[in-house]
């Protein structure tokens, strides 16, 4: 039988899911951060707020073929509020494909797992138009590149195909 985790940071919320999912054995729910939170390894991780950046602790608990689903947003003058696009990140064991999913959202946001830095530059990547050209979540070290569609000190989405990245 599958194993299925959910984490939850609100406490009340937390507790009516517990109660909710009750009959399940194969479902255990955590209260706390999910952006703190590892939970082992997982072939799907579906983020339900907005990041700027997916954690090292997401992408590493990522098995051979496995997909992560988050919505990478800026905020945009409400607090805790963004708006961005959903992207999917897929574990190919040696690297990391990505793309966006076309449509837009707007959700709460994840504040622990926020980067100024990042969110400026995606707020630059989101009005140029480039999101549709990324082909992969770089984790090798490099320098920035035109390839880079986002480049930060700890994360770059890429317009370069897995197969074209040689790891580090």
């Amino acid at each position: 039988m599958e194993e299925f985790t959910a984490v939850e940071v609100y406490p009340v919320l937390a507790s009516q899911a517990r109660e909710s999912l009750s009959r399940y054995p194969n479902v255990e729910v955590i209260e706390g951060d999910g952006g703190m939170i590892d939970a082992g390894a997982r072939d799907a991780i579906l983020v339900n707020a907005g990041v700027t950046h997916p954690t090292d602790t997401w992408l590493d608990s990522l098995t051979d073929a496995g997909a992560l689903v988050f919505p990478i947003t800026v905020e945009f003058g409400m607090p805790k509020i963004g708006k961005g696009l959903a992207v999917c990140v897929s574990n190919s064991g040696s690297a990391y494909s990505a793309r966006f999913l076309p449509t837009p959202i707007m959700i709460y946001s994840c504040t622990s797992v926020r980067d100024s830095e990042v969110a400026s530059l995606l707020g630059q990547m989101m009005m140029s138009g480039t999101f549709s050209s990324v082909r992969s979540r770089r984790r090798d070290a490099h320098t920035s590149a035109t390839t880079c569609c986002l480049h930060a000190a700890k994360f770059c989405l890429s317009t370069f195909p897995v197969g074209q990245i040689k790891p580090a």
